[in-house]
């Protein structure tokens, strides 16, 4: 069995009281309802009770449903809690689930096990502590217990065309759309038209995620059109019906759709290819303009050592200011080698070095021109 399955694709929700009291199941637990209400036991929790009695039909069939070896009355009773948000609720329905278990008439080893795993909650610590087998004897004064069994719980899924606004992971429900998987979760509907319908919803997830999103196909899918086979089998076509059309993309289409990215990415590529050129360019491009710039101030540096005319002084002050205002720490460095004496020719010394004599210096121009 398929766990984790939407609670839509195993029980439809019961939509008024008359429709439920005209049930066999739903007579006989709302009776179970009224007697345990008036008794000690059942806590007053406010929710009305069709809420709670589709509440316990669907718990119980997914409970029988999944047939879990251990069932984790944990993961039930925050399900129970989230569905109506009530704890004291939750106690209620673990309660009436044991009766409507008791009222299946296959009572194997399974559904007894269940049964006694569901009174076992009420002996947890931390719950309210409750005889369920001294209940048992307040129902045997009013309901027949042999009346109570007959009824055999199966999963009663909504309508196909209900599932359409429902967000759905058909990849996560039909473990990476499994073969075996798929049939199971079909089987849940017995008309076939509703099998056709939910058989497209499949196909349509499945050519989205094999040929738009190029993901492997499982082992069993790989080589063979099991849709195809499966539409063959039910013999029928795909129709439309109610104004929704109900089928899944052709693969043909996808196939269209696949070429058109695959054209993309390679224009893509291309594009990717240009930038990566275009960016080595100007790499170059930058790194000789650094080799440039290095060789000219390695060239002002050396004519400032090699003591030239003082009547240049302000020139090549002018033009080293250049390069120590957006200078690096290595161009820095290098101007501050040039012998002092030669800048303050035209600086000043009240710095010490040429690089700190050459920014005051330009600084006090600065400030003077304003």
């Amino acid at each position: 069995m398929l766990p984790n399955l939407p609670r839509e694709f195993l029980w439809k929700n019961i939509a008024t009281m008359d429709e439920m009291l005209g049930d066999f199941p739903g007579e006989q637990l709302y009776r179970i309802y009224l007697i345990l209400s008036k008794s000690a036991a059942m806590p007053y929790d406010g929710i009305r009770p069709l809420k709670i009695l589709n509440e316990v039909f669907y718990q119980c069939t997914r409970m029988l449903y999944e047939r879990v070896p251990r069932i984790e009355l944990k993961d039930y009773a925050q399900d129970i809690k989230a569905n109506l948000g009530s704890t004291r609720c939750t106690k209620t329905v673990i309660m009436l689930m044991v009766y409507l278990l008791k009222m299946q008439s296959d009572q194997s080893d399974d559904v007894k096990r269940m049964i006694s795993q569901l009174k076992d909650y009420f002996r947890e610590p931390g719950q309210y502590y409750l005889d369920m087998d001294a209940e048992d004897l307040i129902l045997e004064s009013v309901v027949d217990n042999r009346e109570m069994q007959g009824i055999f719980l199966t999963p009663t899924p909504c309508a196909a065309k209900d599932l359409y606004g429902i967000a759905i992971d058909w990849h996560d429900i039909t473990q990476s759309f499994s073969q075996k998987a798929i049939n199971e979760i079909l089987l849940l509907w017995t008309d076939k038209h509703e099998r056709l319908r939910v058989l497209q919803m499949i196909e349509h997830a499945f050519n989205y995620r094999t040929i738009t999103l190029f993901e492997k196909p499982p082992t069993d899918m790989a080589n063979e059109d099991f849709f195809a086979r499966s539409k063959a089998t039910l013999g029928l076509d795909d129709d439309r019906e109610d104004g929704i059309m109900w089928f899944a993309a052709p693969a043909e289409d996808y196939r269209e759709m696949k070429e058109k990215i695959a054209l993309l990415e390679k224009r893509n590529a291309s594009l990717e290819s240009e930038n990566q050129r275009l960016k080595s360019e100007l790499n170059m491009t930058k790194k000789k303009e650094r080799q440039e710039r290095s060789f000219t101030l390695k060239m002002m540096v050396d004519y400032c050592k090699n003591k030239p005319s003082y009547e240049y002084v302000e020139h090549i002050v002018a033009m080293l200011y250049k390069f120590i205002r957006n200078g690096t720490d290595e161009e820095q460095a290098l101007v501050d080698s040039i012998d002092e004496e030669f800048v303050n020719r035209k600086c000043g010394n009240n710095f010490n070095g040429p690089v700190g004599q050459i920014i005051q210096y330009a600084d006090k121009i600065e400030t003077q021109s304003k």
